[in-house]
């Protein structure tokens, strides 16, 4: 089996070519994978209500809490 070799010259790692190809194929995967767009439907979590907008008492309908469970179990169905 060959063995695939390196040089260190004047402190530069030099491969052959075997390795020098896999490099730009990698850089080139990385590249296309950065620019590649986010899926439209992809939507941010929904974030819980603040400490203020509960009341406590429980008589709201529908609570922000409720309102805040249904959300995130959309979410959850469809983003999961």
């Amino acid at each position: 089996m060959k063995k695939e070799v390196f040089a260190i010259k004047n402190g530069l790692i030099r491969y052959n070519s075997f390795f020098l190809n896999l490099q730009y194929q990698l850089v080139n995967i990385m590249q296309q994978t950065k620019a590649a767009p986010k899926p439209q439907s992809e939507q941010p979590k929904p974030q819980k209500p603040a400490p203020d907008e509960c009341c406590g008492g429980g008589s709201c309908c529908p609570c922000v809490w409720d309102e805040y469970r249904d959300k995130l179990k959309q979410w959850q169905q469809n983003f999961s």
